[in-house]
This record gives C-alpha cells, structure tokens and sequence, in this order.
C-alpha cells in the first residue's frame, strides 16, 4: 500500500485526480501499520497523507500529519526520513507573513541532512530551489543565488524538468539586479520547458515572473499581456489567491500606465471577491491606495490608510510590502501636505531598512526626507538628505555594475564545472576502453603461450607494444589539442567578460548623468511655480551645482579612458556652462591656466563643485564697477611631486572687512570650505586687487595624460 502510494505521488507534476487515488492507499497503509505496530510504515503513511489533505486545501491536518510522521522517524533516528519530514512541513508553511521565516528554517533543516544522506539527489535539488525561492521573498539575494546554482548543477546532472522552476527562480534574480538581459533569457527558459512538461501551475508562475520583469523594465503593457495570459490559464480552477493576487498585479500595471478606468474597474472585481481574510485580499487596499494617489483622489486614497496598516501589521520587516506600504504613506502625506504624518513614516523606514540594507530603499528615504525638509524649510537638513542620496545613488550604480560583473564570474564557473564534469566522463570512457585493450592482449598473450614458440610470443609481445604505444601517442595527441583549443575558448570567454565589465561602468556613468539632468529639469519644472527670489536663487544654485557633477560622469562615459577625468575639457566645459547660465554678454574676460592632468572622480567633482561655487560668487558679488575690465582667473597645476594647486582670482572689489572667513556661514563658503577639508587639503582668501582663493590639495596622484593641451585664454 505505501509503495503505491508512494509511486502515484513520486512525480515532478502531480494532477488533482492522482492526489485522490493515493489517499485511499495511505489510509489503508496506516490502518495496517498501526495494527502490526510497524512504526516506520506509520510515519511514511502520515507523510502520504500530509501531501494529500495540503492539496485540498486542509492544512492544519496536513501539518498534525507531518508533525506526527517527523516525531516518529526522529525517535527511530532515522535522518533521510527526517528531511522528507522536514521538507512536507515547509510545504505546509507557505509563503504567508505569519509563516515564512518558520519556512525557511525547515528548508534549511532539511538541507543539513540532504547534504550528509543524499547529497546529489533529486530531493536535495528541490530542497535547495524551494529554499531559494523563500529567501528571494526575503530579499537574501546572495543566498538565493547560491542555493539556485547548487539546485542547477544537480538537476543537470539527473536531466530533471524540474529545471524550469530554478530558470524561474534566477529570472526573478537577476531582474530585481538589473540584469534584464539573463533575466528574460532564463525567464523563457523556464517558460519553454514547463510548456513542454504540461505543467500548469509552473507555466502561471513563471508568466507572472516575466510579468514583474516587464513591469521592472519598464514595459507595463508587457506585463500585462502576460497577467492576462496568466489569468486565462487558472480560469477555471477557482483559486481565489492566485486570482486576487492577479487582480493586484493588473490594477498596479494599469495604474502605471495611467488607465485609470480599467484599474478602477478591476479593483471592483477583486473587492466582489469574498475571501477577506486572504493575505492577497488585503494587499488591494495597497493597490487601491496606490490608484487614487495617482489620481490625485487624497480623500478617497485616504479612506484606505487604515486597512493598508492594518495589512503590514506583524509582518516581517523583510517583507517587501512593508516598504511598500510606507513609501505609499509617505507619498500621499506629501502630497496632502501632512508633512509630521510623512516623517513618521520616514521614521519607520529607517528602522526597516536597518534590517534589509537595500541600497535603493535607503537612496528613496533620502529623497523623501530632502522633500519633506524642504516643504518645512529646514533647508540645511535637506542639502544633507539630498547630498546622501547622491551618495547613495554612485553607490547604487557601482553595486549593480559589481554585481552584474559578479554575477557573469559565476556563471562562467558553471560552465567550467559543467566542462569538467564532461572531462571527467570522457577519461573513464577512455580509461575503459584502455582496460578492455589490455585484457584482450592479455588473453591473446595466454593463447600464444600455449600454440607459439618462444621466439613468435616474443615478436607479438613486441607488435602488440608497438600498436598500443602508437595508439596511445595518437590519443595522447588528440588530447593536447583538445586542451588547447579549450584554453583558447577560456581565453576567449575572459576577453569577453573584460569588454563587457568597460561597456557597463560606460553604462553606469551615462546613467548617473541622466538622473541629474533628470533632477535639473523637475528643478527647472518647479521655478515656474515660484516666485519668491531667494527660493529661485537657492534652486538655481543648485542645479548649476548638480550640472557640474553631471558634466564629469558624461566627460568619462563619452572617454575611452575610464582611468579618471581629463580636467582641460572638464572645467572648460563647466566655466562655459556658469558664465552662460547669467547671460552676461561678453562682460567678463574668463583667464584658464589648467595644466594637462587626468585626477581621479571623487576628487574632480569635489574640485568642480569649488571652482562652480567661487566663480558665481565673483560674477554675483565682485563687480561693482561695470565700466572697468573684469576678468575672473582659474588656474590649476602641480606644485612639486604630490601636491596640486587651484587659484580663483578676480579684478573686483575684494571680501569685505567686516567677514570673517572662519565664521561666516553662507552655503558657498560653507561647501567650499567643506570640499577642501573633504580633499585633506588647506584654503587660503586673500584679498590682492581683488579676492585670490588658493586650494592646494596634497597627495595627489594625478594621471597621464592622453595627449598634452596648451594653456588656454578665453573671453566667454
């Protein structure tokens, strides 16, 4: 009975009907056990049934089933039992809030044992991929990662289909990376191989997964072509979780691309639903939200803050619809203006993100706290938000190229074990055949001694020698040119990880300066709406301060040489831009001095930002009298072996006496002063026919250049 049982149910895609003909097997399997007290076929029929009742939905006597079966082969210390114990109460755990750590705890138990009992099997396979999809959930990347390419390497070896649920597994990886390129690859993968294997329920996951990969890239119509096609797979199967879900997931999509209508309407229908205690059911109120503050209907987005809480309470702070929710809060108290009710939220943020370090959250807190700040006017506070989330975002783009770069490494790996496994396979091969060659001049050698003279065994000993050495020469030779043409591939595959590693720092700069022009423009955007000069002077200043580090990212990006910033073209570029932006019609003689030089980027942009801020205060503040020659000087050039000077000079009226340098606290001079100290270098002001700032910065390692530049004298 349990061998029936067991077979019907020993399958990588297992239909409803099967689930009912195993459980009269294992009922009557358990009755027989207990009678004959036979305790080891006792626990193999509870796990039976455990697999049973969780299909139809009975999961509290799925998990009595289980429990009950692990008590038993724990007592009987039967470790291999153990795991299937351990991995059927994992089942029974889900994905819900409530439950997902106690899940991931059993998987990882059952792993422990897998990797001492069985640890190339096909159950230790499941183990590692059902893991993996857990901590994706709990956004333990590294580890997800891992698990995914043990689970492929054995999966690869047994020629499993199951196969399909890791490709889905590392698509969902490398797009929440970046990485759309794998991510789709491995996404289609999947997709193809669980069409072939009939397999419905893996043909709905992994459409939703290349869903969420369209919705991460950007392509929200994508997305929800593959929703629809999701949803007309399970039409008929009445699972209101993975119908609610859809409604959630289409309702977010349409709401993206502004179908307010349609997103509205299907909102309705997933509330018509009655299954409220759902956790999917809840997470509508999210999505509900989320539409009517898109709509600009606060009020009505409003109504649903209470339930949005109420859907996160007790959840893990893991969990990405904590963030969620509270970025969502954070968004319509901004809007409504109810900036104490935002700052709670920044608040508990915070405390979230201390927990899952995701770098982007982190970089969005930073950007909040900088609106937030700004509306109240605490000004200072938000130059330091917005500085953070700079900071934040260089890192966000540094990480993902690592990551990407990181993330090639191993799949490369990979394919090194997979040849090796291939090499190894062939060696026994040929070591076989060898074998086979010498038993038969073995049994030749036998037959000669008794038909042969002495001195014909002696011959055909030397002719066999002969034969077998030649032969192994030829097969020692085919070996050497297979090895050569593999290094030759590897060599290969290594260049191309180089030119890919240059093409994606390319890609990260372009990037960085894109979001700046991006915050430039909705700063430029927001001018139309003030009027209040001070405030329009502080924005301008500060677009001409983002300019100038977006101008750096765009000299390396457009720059064959990555090494650094080439600092002629840099600060023309920069100085042209500032005497521009105040339209001062050929007023003012601008002298460049700049010494043929390549610096590393955090100190060209700290050097920018220096030069940016003293030349605005010249053309702002030094020329009283318009009918003299004004001219502003920038020179920059090494003093001795590790120090680099910069000089800002003009011909105007000089720091007044009553500043006091050390403690006037206007913005420039604060981030002058600043940046310098940030340079480990030392500022001098001196007034000598008009202000001469020096900045001498020491141990500087300045770079070759490409090509030498002359001096320059320019009027702008």
């Amino acid at each position: 009975m349990l061998e029936i049982g067991n077979h019907i149910l020993d399958h990588d895609i297992v239909a409803a009907a099967e689930y009912k003909r195993a459980f009269p097997y294992g009922t009557e399997a358990l009755k027989l056990s207990i009678k004959q007290k036979f305790a080891i076929g006792e626990a193999r029929s509870y796990l039976i049934l455990s697999q049973v009742l969780l299909q139809q939905n009975n999961v509290k006597k799925a998990v009595q089933y289980a429990e009950a079966a692990f008590k038993i082969f724990q007592k009987l210390k039967l470790l291999d039992y153990q795991a299937d114990a351990y991995m059927q109460l994992a089942h029974c755990s889900g994905l819900t809030a409530p439950n997902i750590l106690q899940t991931a705890k059993y998987w990882n138990l059952a792993i422990k044992i897998l990797s001492r009992t069985a640890p190339e099997s096909k159950r230790m396979a499941d183990a590692l991929s059902r893991s993996a999809f857990v901590h994706q959930w709990l956004k333990k990347k590294p580890l997800a990662f891992k698990e995914n390419y043990q689970a492929l390497m054995i999966y690869q070896k047994l020629h499993s289909p199951k196969i399909y649920e890791v490709y889905d597994n590392l698509s969902y990886l490398f797009g929440s990376a970046g990485n759309f390129r794998l991510a789709f690859d491995y996404g289609f993968k999947g997709l193809h191989l669980a069409e072939l294997n009939k397999d419905t329920t893996g043909i709905f996951n992994i459409y939703t997964g290349i869903s969420l990969l369209y919705e991460q890239s950007n392509q929200p119509l994508k997305s929800i072509q593959h929703l629809i096609e999701a949803k007309r797979l399970i039409k008929n199967q009445h699972n209101t979780n993975e119908d609610l879900f859809l409604y959630g997931k289409l309702v977010n999509d349409y709401t993206t691309i502004h179908h307010y209508g349609k997103a509205e309407q299907l909102l309705k229908e997933g509330f018509a639903i009655d299954s409220k205690d759902d956790e999917m059911y809840k997470m509508l109120f999210v999505y509900a939200a989320e539409l009517y503050v898109s709509m600009r209907r606060y009020d009505a987005a409003e109504k649903y803050y209470p339930q949005m809480m109420e859907t996160i309470k007790g959840l893990p702070v893991h969990y990405f619809v904590c963030t969620k929710t509270h970025f969502l809060a954070i968004r319509l108290f901004l809007e409504t203006k109810q900036f104490a009710r935002a700052r709670k939220h920044l608040q508990i943020l915070n405390e979230l993100t201390i927990a899952t370090a995701d770098p982007l959250d982190l970089a969005k807190i930073q950007m909040y706290s900088f609106r937030v700040d700004s509306a109240q006017g605490n000004f200072q506070s938000a130059i330091k938000h917005l500085q953070h989330f700079i900071n934040l975002n260089d890192s966000i783009a540094k990480r993902s190229t690592t990551d990407q770069i990181a993330q090639l490494e191993v799949l490369y790996h990979l394919d090194k074990k997979n040849q090796d496994i291939e090499l190894k396979q062939k060696n026994i091969t040929l070591l076989t055949r060898q074998a086979k060659l010498k038993e038969k001049a073995l049994q030749s050698e036998t037959k000669a001694r008794y038909f042969l003279i002495l001195g014909l065994l002696v011959a055909g000993i030397s002719i066999t020698l002969l034969v077998n050495r030649t032969r192994l020469q030829q097969l020692s030779n085919r070996e050497l040119s297979r090895q050569k043409d593999e290094i030759f591939n590897k060599n290969q595959t290594l260049s191309n990880l180089v030119s890919e590693r240059e093409w994606l720092l390319k890609e990260v700069h372009h990037r960085v300066k894109n979001n700046l022009q991006i915050v430039i423009s909705l700063l430029n955007s927001q001018l139309a709406f003030i009027d209040q000069p001070t405030i329009r002077e502080v924005i301008i200043s500060s677009q001409r301060r983002m300019h100038s580090i977006a101008l750096i990212h765009k000299e390396i990006y457009q720059n064959e040489n990555l090494s650094g910033i080439d600092m002629n073209v840099y600060l023309s570029s920069l100085l042209n831009y500032i005497i521009e932006s105040f339209d001062l019609d050929n007023k003012v003689l601008l002298k460049l001095d700049i010494e043929a030089m390549r610096i590393d980027v955090s100190q060209g942009v700290s050097l920018g930002l220096i030069i940016n801020e003293a030349v605005t205060n010249s053309i702002k503040y030094a020329f009283e009298d318009t009918s003299m020659p004004r001219y502003i000087s920038i020179k920059l050039r090494t003093a001795g072996e590790k120090q680099l000077e910069l000089i800002v000079a003009d011909n105007g009226k000089g720091l007044p006496d009553h500043i006091n340098i050390h403690s006037h606290k206007s913005l420039g001079l604060s981030l002058i002063k600043g940046l310098t100290k940030q340079l480990r270098g030392e500022l001098r002001f001196q007034n000598d026919q008009g202000l001469k700032i020096t900045v001498t910065i020491t141990k500087l390692k300045p770079l070759a250049p490409d090509h030498p530049y002359p001096s320059k004298v320019s009027t702008v």
